[in-house]
């Protein structure tokens, strides 16, 4: 669909929605109204009227005692988000904490669990970002979120220059199988390392990756990274001997003639 016709599409849409919010004498209708009409602002990338279509719906969701909005819970996923791109950290972080209370079986689980380890990050609530992560990192059905959130977090604890907690979440997806984020984990890793430790440490770091990880493709890679990490920190001696035992190690077998 062009652009200009998926705006149109999406602005007669929204007057559909709201047209409902305001005029339905139906509590249930008007609430799924709202939340239909959140969905189509949130497409249009218009967070803060995501916030605003939405803000009764949480505040009953967050004040009832009876259950009665539970249906719409998606309406707390959906404001944490568009918050977040707001930058409004707090007020996403503690709407992701009340989804992560009071639905933990949800289906959006992993939405919250995300949310709120990129609100935690920014405010600096390092111990609530691990308790999030850790969650993300433990369902299957979560892990590709889980990858993608921690990819997040280590780039922005990478450009704060917070070398410590960006090396650990790298070293976190490098471990956790960081399938298309390998690549840019394992040189953020090195380099993070680097910057907190020197080019020593980040040797050392991938040589334990490489023991931990016997036969991976991850442990080829960091194989190389530690023989480079030894030549940046001037080991040449040993920087040679490393890339000849990753060489050994992990090349791949001669093709036999037909």
């Amino acid at each position: 669909m062009k652009s200009a016709e998926a705006t149109q599409s999406y602005e007669r849409a929204a007057a559909e929605f709201a047209a409902v919010v305001d005029e339905s004498q139906v509590p249930r209708t008007s609430s799924l109204a709202r939340l239909l009409l959140a969905r189509t602002r949130d497409r249009q990338e218009r967070s803060q009227d995501v916030v605003d279509v939405l803000g009764p719906l949480v505040e009953a969701i967050r004040t009832e005692t009876d259950g009665s909005h539970d249906e719409f819970a998606e309406a707390l996923t959906l404001s944490a988000r568009s918050l977040l791109k707001l930058n409004r950290n707090e007020s996403a972080a503690e709407l992701a904490k009340l989804f992560v209370e009071r639905f933990p079986k949800h289906d959006q689980i992993g939405d919250a669990l995300a949310s709120r380890a990129l609100a935690e990050s920014r405010l600096q609530h390092l111990q609530e970002v691990e308790a999030a992560l850790d969650r993300l990192w433990a369902e299957e059905s979560t892990r590709a979120l889980a990858r993608r959130t921690t990819y997040q977090l280590a780039e922005h604890a990478y450009g704060e220059e917070a070398w410590k907690r960006a090396a650990s979440h790298f070293a976190r997806l490098t471990t956790g199988g960081a399938g298309e984020f390998q690549t840019a984990a394992l040189s953020g890793l090195e380099y993070s390392l680097h910057k907190w430790g020197g080019y020593a440490a980040a040797a050392q770091a991938f040589e334990q990756l490489v023991a931990a990880n016997p036969g991976r493709e991850l442990a080829a890679d960091a194989a190389h990274m530690r023989a480079l990490s030894l030549r940046m920190a001037g080991e040449l001696d040993a920087a040679a001997d490393a890339y000849v035992a990753a060489i050994r190690q992990f090349a791949l077998p001669a093709e036999k003639p037909d």
